[in-house]
């Protein structure tokens, strides 16, 4: 007979009181679990106040404490190997569950007969207040894989967070990759990726929720690091999973920076910014009717926040290239990620509408050239 019960493993550092408030909802998901036995693995390199908070909070929730490096990766596979469970339910410190939680993730494991499951995967929700700058947090595409669950059945790939894996496929896959660059970043996508390279599927579970609070996206060094990490990290992935990346073109927002450094040169030799000045319009022009193409998926569609957003979506692609040219390597001026035919069909489609409008663009104002030239 099948054994159902759930180790829930959470890496932490300094965050004692979203903690707290985590550990409070996991308690009442717990009670409420009814298909079998479960445990909450507490991996946390906190120091001082903030561990003293922690290690109080996991008697009072009555959670498992285990002290770990700074790394996230080696957090999550400490969790794993101390886990005395048949099934890991991975769980961010900064959220708080559903009651139903674990019902949902293991209802969905159970129901899945004849399919060669080997994980679960549910739906992240943001919560918090709606500042400035997480108001461009929603315009860039760095939250969208934590609604995947809502758009596709199966996932082959997951974040880390409300993702349920059985311990023996994690031990299979040789759980997760440590010897990534930065302390975090990509290493969630390339278990769960490996996990679908074994031969097994991940099924969404829509009805599974967490809510992430936004506290941790709302400020602009956050944002920043994010795109340094993620971008630099495509690299990685790159050269480890090189199926899941396509050759899809330079990207229209890296085009038009390249436009703008390319007119620089004619400005400064001639010493006139007319190349400049047309160049920018060109690109305004292009990058207004982009706006325009992409407003059409949003209420309310707010152009500074959309201009915004896509400057920390261009800094995302730099440092994937930069991290490229210090390998010797220009991938990441062409290769990007894809998985599936239909993500790849969309994507393309979307780019390449993207770049005729800049290239549109470019024309009228060569052509405005040509005529001033010939008339003046």
């Amino acid at each position: 007979m099948e054994c159902y019960d759930i180790s829930i493993v959470i890496p932490t550092w300094n965050r004692s009181e979203l903690l707290c408030i985590l550990m409070e909802s996991l308690y009442k998901a717990r009670q409420n679990y009814k298909y079998g036995k479960s445990e909450v693995v507490i991996v946390d390199s906190s120091k001082g106040e903030e561990k003293e908070r922690i290690v109080e909070g996991c008697r009072c929730f009555d959670c498992r404490y285990i002290e770990g490096p700074d790394s996230v990766r080696k957090k999550r596979n400490m969790g794993i190997v101390a886990a005395e469970y048949p099934f890991i339910l991975f769980i961010d410190s900064d959220v708080t569950v559903d009651v139903d939680i674990m019902n949902h993730h293991m209802e969905t494991y159970r129901n899945a007969k004849g399919e060669r499951l080997g994980g679960t995967f549910g739906v992240t929700e943001f919560v918090g207040k709606d500042t400035f700058f997480w108001r461009i947090v929603k315009y860039t595409t760095y939250v969208d894989s934590f609604s995947f669950a809502k758009k596709f059945p199966y996932q082959n790939w997951t974040i880390g967070n409300n993702v349920m894996f059985k311990k023996s496929v994690l031990k299979e896959i040789n759980m997760f990759e440590e010897a990534f660059p930065f302390k975090l970043g990509g290493d969630d996508l390339d278990m769960s990726f490996r996990v679908t390279k074994a031969g097994y599927a991940i099924k969404s579970v829509p009805e599974a929720v967490t809510w992430h609070s936004n506290e941790t996206w709302n400020h602009i060094k956050s944002i920043n690091d994010r795109a340094k990490r993620w971008g630099s990290m495509e690299y990685y992935l790159q050269q480890r999973h090189p199926e899941i990346f396509i050759t899809g073109g330079i990207k229209a927002e890296l085009f038009m920076a390249i436009v703008l450094i390319v007119s620089l040169l004619p400005a400064m030799i001639t010493r006139s910014w007319f190349f400049l000045a047309g160049a920018a319009g060109s690109v305004l022009f292009a990058f207004l009717s982009i706006f325009m193409m992409d407003a059409k998926d949003r209420q309310q569609p707010n152009l500074l926040y959309y201009s915004l957003a896509k400057i920390f979506e261009l800094r995302y692609y730099l440092f994937h290239i930069l991290e490229g040219l210090k390998h010797k390597s220009l991938c990441g001026f062409y290769k990007t990620m894809s998985f599936s035919y239909y993500q790849t069909r969309a994507m393309m489609n979307r780019e390449s509408r993207k770049l005729w409008r800049l290239f549109l663009s470019l024309l009228v104002y060569a052509a405005i050239v040509l005529v001033l030239k010939k008339w003046l």
